[in-house]
């Protein structure tokens, strides 16, 4: 995907009403990956956990670019890293939040009515 679309992408699910007043996304290309990558997801619902813990294999890997955002709830003024792959359904998102302290990826938001074409994601 051109990296100007992956801005556009980010803009349209980071400013959207789902993060308002949490995050601001600026439209710049500093704030976009320049790859995606692969990365593993790790659940927290408690199904999930409970496949984990009876040795059920549900380790789940997905092709991610990173959006970086503004935290607008505290004064830290630190940036926020969202990752976002490809849906199952056109014109839907996965958004992931990474959690550093446990180096974990959770899945935060499907987002809906992108109209951004994701085919070269």
């Amino acid at each position: 995907m051109p990296r100007k679309n992956k801005v556009r992408l980010c803009a349209s699910v980071l400013n959207s009403s789902i993060f308002a007043g949490s995050v601001k996304f600026f439209p710049d290309m500093k704030f976009v990956s320049r790859t995606c990558s692969r990365k593993e997801v790790s659940f927290r619902t408690p199904s999930a956990i409970d496949k984990l813990d009876q040795g059920i294999n549900v380790k789940f890997d997905e092709w991610m670019m990173i959006c970086r955002a503004k935290n607008m709830i505290d004064e830290t003024d630190r940036d926020i890293e969202y990752l976002i792959s490809t849906a199952y359904e056109s014109n839907k998102v996965f958004v992931y939040s990474w959690n550093q302290l446990l180096d974990k990826i959770y899945l935060e938001n499907v987002s809906t009515h992108v109209n951004i074409n994701l085919e070269d994601m």
